[in-house]
């Protein structure tokens, strides 16, 4: 074998393994992705159906029908409310916590 093919032999299983590396980095990536839409689909479910009982059992508590659905929708808007206000500090502090776990010193 001269040279020239060796260097050629050299570069193609370079490249082949830059694909393999590739394929490799996204089979990883397309897991994480489905898996992090399944742990979220799954929590608003659980969510969603956890409020609807609590809301039942308050009606169930107070003698009403309507009541429970009004405090558990309360809790939830209040919840949001208190993430809208803080959603800078939330964000930096996230941001943050992003940039020292990944930058390299």
């Amino acid at each position: 074998m001269s040279l020239e093919e060796n260097i050629k032999n050299y570069a193609n299983l370079k490249i082949k393994q830059g694909k393999f590396e590739l394929v490799e980095l996204i089979a990883k990536e397309r897991a994480n992705v489905i898996l992090v839409v399944s742990m979220l689909v799954i929590g608003i479910l659980v969510t969603f159906f956890g409020s609807f009982y609590a809301s039942v059992l308050i009606n169930d508590y107070l003698k009403s029908e309507h009541l429970g659905f009004g405090i558990v929708f309360m809790f939830w808007l209040l919840s949001l409310l208190g993430l809208l206000f803080a959603k800078k500090s939330i964000k930096e502090y996230l941001f943050e916590q992003f940039i020292e776990s990944n930058v390299p010193a």
